[in-house]
């Protein structure tokens, strides 16, 4: 009788990272990905384990060039005229806001990335044209120093007259149009690269420094506990000793890593000066059914973005946002906070903005 051997599941090959697609409209995030036909499809917020790519107008690419650190900084600041932050990925330099290289928390790599191995082939200066889902259309320029600067959205008619200003602007008349068309094979195909880097940190210093610090104090800690009872303890005694108190100090040490590393909506609150808790209830207090909440500005405001579709038709077949509109608008605002505006999303959605008393005048 002949046994058939099951290949081993280390053997199988991996499914992929899926792509999805982040595109600032506004002071709102749109999000996509595909769906199980390989179609775009409106998604409400990224799964945890795709790769997300933004496009937005803060996030500039440049040659290297050998530059220190340093001088790269020097360089993002004259790009963006404000703090930035940034890495390099091969040859290029990327840029973005301090402060925002997460999407609502999710790391996040600007589309530019995806053109890398490609700019060198495209003469400087350019027009890059990305055809985006929602009918939208991103631009932005391939500039003579081969700098990408931030993505310009439109859409329809507008393209032709946003192109204009953009080359006007920059002072590259003699700019052609580069564009390009499936974005999705774009990303699909996109070179190895990384998201911009976060890591946690506390008063402005990172996490990482404060383990190095506890692992080194508690290093000391036992060396000196030995120096002092090694001479009276017998062997056994010793080592037992030793297991305790480095025990003792790693669990310590750990308790005040995990004071410190916290979940994405407990740093925004650390950032703005915001209980974590108070910050949550008050997301919590302005979310209506269907909609999304999100937090920007440090955790000092608070994006609802309203359903597409209203919860009270207006007549057979006919759905419109107006009754999410005066429903948001009916809620009393949380405590320290104030309705800043209503924002206009695109297609029809509507977004509700709040912010924090200290950001207001």
């Amino acid at each position: 009788m002949k046994l058939k051997l099951a290949r081993p599941a280390f053997g199988r090959k991996s499914e992929a990272t899926p792509n999805c697609l982040a595109v600032q409209t506004g002071d709102i995030w749109r999000y996509w990905g595909l769906d199980a036909s390989g179609q775009p499809e409106e998604i409400s917020q990224p799964p945890a384990h795709c790769v997300l790519w933004r496009v937005c107008e803060y996030d500039v690419l440049a040659p290297s060039g050998g530059r220190s650190t340093k001088g790269l900084g020097r360089l993002g600041r004259e790009l963006l005229k404000e703090r930035v932050a940034q890495f390099t990925s091969g040859e290029w330099a990327v840029f973005t806001r301090q402060g925002n290289e997460t999407i609502n928390g999710h790391p996040s790599r600007p589309l530019a990335l995806a053109l890398r191995d490609r700019l060198k082939d495209l003469p400087a200066p350019s027009v890059l044209q990305a055809e985006l889902p929602g009918g939208y259309t991103a631009l932005a320029i391939y500039r003579r120093d081969q700098t990408v600067t931030g993505w310009t959205l439109a859409s329809g008619e507008d393209i032709e007259i946003t192109q204009a200003r953009l080359v006007q602007q920059s002072g590259v008349s003699d700019a052609g149009a580069e564009s390009f068309a499936d974005l999705w094979a774009l990303l699909e195909n996109a070179p190895p690269s990384r998201d911009f880097p976060v890591e946690p940190e506390w008063r402005g210093i990172p996490v990482r420094q404060y383990r190095r610090a506890a692992l080194l104090a508690s290093t000391a800690l036992l060396a000196l506990s030995v120096v002092n009872l090694g001479i009276e303890m017998s062997a056994e005694a010793l080592h037992g000793h030793r297991a305790r108190l480095a025990a003792t100090r790693l669990d310590a040490a750990k308790i005040r890593v995990i004071a410190w590393d916290r979940t994405h909506a407990e740093a925004l609150a650390r950032q703005g000066g915001i209980r974590p808790d108070s910050l949550i209830a008050a997301a919590k207090a302005v979310y209506q059914p269907g909609s999304s909440v999100s937090l920007t500005q440090k955790g000092r405001e608070i994006v609802v973005m309203l359903p597409l579709h209203a919860l009270s038709p207006i007549a057979p077949g006919q759905w419109t946002p107006a009754s999410a509109i005066r429903a948001g608008l009916a809620k009393r605002p949380p405590r320290g906070w104030r309705l800043y505006r209503l924002a206009r999303a695109g297609e029809g959605r509507f977004a509700l903005i709040y912010r924090h008393g200290s950001l207001m005048p």
